[in-house]
């Protein structure tokens, strides 16, 4: 993993197993910043998004779309 400046919030090399995650978003709540981690994590499994990869998600972060929804109000 590492923290760059980047155009998205994060991304994945799911080939790689790395992920990329913008430095600004330190600056953000911590649930936002869970949420793009975990969103990252889970395209090491689905490498899209993929209806399995929002069931995933949904899964383990059933408020993933709470949290996305505050991350693009404080950005």
């Amino acid at each position: 993993m590492s923290c760059r400046n980047i155009y998205s919030w994060g991304s994945c090399n799911p080939h790689k197993s790395y992920i990329n995650l913008n430095i600004e978003l330190i600056k953000k709540p911590k649930i936002c910043i869970e949420y793009v981690v975990f969103h990252e994590l889970v395209h090491l499994i689905y490498p899209n998004h993929s209806r399995e990869f929002y069931d995933y998600l949904s899964l383990y972060m059933s408020d993933w779309d709470k949290r996305k929804e505050i991350l693009e109000k404080v950005s």
